[in-house]
């Protein structure tokens, strides 16, 4: 998983702004020379804007939709979310020549030649494109990939909301020979690929078997982005139908806040443990002790009741490692080495990471008298 880079925010000009469709613009930044390295990025990887609204900060995470192998400009989506403040103001009011404040790439939704598989088999859904066909170039383009057929599932309602239709389509001619490109389209009148129902365990199964022989799809990587529902579907379709192994199947998640409602009967089944846990908070008590161990040193921060472990430090002016504040980049990831937590959104850790006491702090709310975090392990 990514770790916190020394590293601050950088000043960077809006070059240009595109319509994609009513809903999202594409975000054209323009990297000064003396910023090229700092802005080096894999495919796959996100940037965090830090903006002002009414009065004070916020922070975002977009995945970057350019490739570095193939494209001379850096681009992200932005797409208006429904009751989302920070999205709509962006849309809304973004304009060529304006300045933002750019956080350098993080991730890891990322393709690896270490991987060596011979196909690629990509899942998006709506704003879900957005590092999906940044993957999707990287591994058309790059040699060291040795990618044989690279296979697109992308699901919109209409072509109309189909984010970089024209691009896509443009690299289906370029690369004929090895790009599959499936455009599925729920309200479409007439379903000519039959796959209007795609999302279901059953259905994609039987798809990839039907269509795919079975060396293609063991032989692969998969990687996936869009609704919570939908990325579910697929991987437990990958690695309970299929027998992918979990190295093989890449998600990233991106709409943190549905996921969080989605998922609160997961929090408990999901919650990191101690092996010697700490008494399990009561009611009644509405202060939570805890020792933070940061850069070697401890520091005693009174949580409160249902507060996480990342805002309480804040409140006491700690300089901890944070950035998207939504359990996406890892950035504030921490050792839990005494009492228990529950995360509202744990999508970023492998069950494995989880099971060794890995937390989100962002995410994290002690549920036990006292916890010990360690940003340092």
């Amino acid at each position: 998983m990514p770790t916190h880079k020394k590293q601050q925010f950088h000043t960077l000009y809006i070059s240009k702004i595109v319509q994609e469709n009513r809903h999202a613009i594409s975000v054209y930044f323009q990297i000064p020379k003396r910023l090229k390295d700092v802005f080096t990025y894999k495919a796959g990887q996100y940037i965090t804007l830090r903006t002002r609204i009414l009065g004070r900060f916020v922070l975002r995470s977009y995945s970057l939709s350019s490739c570095s192998s193939t494209d001379n400009y850096f681009r992200i989506c932005i797409k208006r979310k429904i009751g989302g403040l920070v999205s709509g103001f962006l849309v809304d009011t973004l304009r060529k020549g304006d300045e933002l404040e750019i956080f350098p790439p993080l991730g890891d939704f990322s393709p690896s030649p270490t991987d060596q598989a011979k196909n690629y088999f990509l899942y998006a859904a709506g704003s879900g494109i957005t590092p999906i066909v940044s993957v999707l170039k990287c591994l058309l383009a790059e040699e060291k990939y040795k990618a044989q057929k690279v296979v697109l599932f992308y699901t919109n309602r209409n072509q109309q909301l189909a984010i970089y239709w024209n691009e896509l389509k443009e690299l289906q001619q370029q690369f004929a020979d090895k790009f599959i490109f499936h455009p599925i389209f729920t309200r479409a009148k007439k379903d000519w690929q039959g796959l209007r129902n795609f999302y279901t365990t059953k259905d994609y199964s039987s798809f990839l078997l039907q269509n795919y022989g079975q060396e293609e799809w063991q032989n692969s990587a998969h990687f996936i982005c869009g609704p919570t529902a939908m990325m579910q579907t697929v991987e437990s379709a990958l690695k309970e139908d299929l027998g992918i192994g979990e190295e093989r199947v890449y998600v990233e998640y991106f709409d943190m806040e549905k996921q969080a409602q989605e998922t609160l009967a997961h929090r408990k089944k999901t919650a990191a443990k101690l092996a010697i846990p700490a008494k399990v908070s009561q009611d009644d008590e509405e202060v939570i002790s805890s020792m933070i161990l940061l850069n070697g040193q401890p520091h005693y921060v009174p949580i409160q009741k249902g507060e996480t472990v990342l805002a309480a430090c804040l409140q006491q002016n700690m300089d901890v490692p944070f950035m998207c504040e939504s359990g996406v980049c890892t950035t504030c990831k921490a050792s839990l080495l005494e009492g228990q937590v529950v995360m509202n959104v744990d999508y970023a850790l492998t069950e494995e990471e989880i099971q060794e006491g890995a937390i989100l702090t962002c995410q994290a709310v002690p549920v036990s008298t006292k916890v010990v975090v360690d940003f340092d392990g």
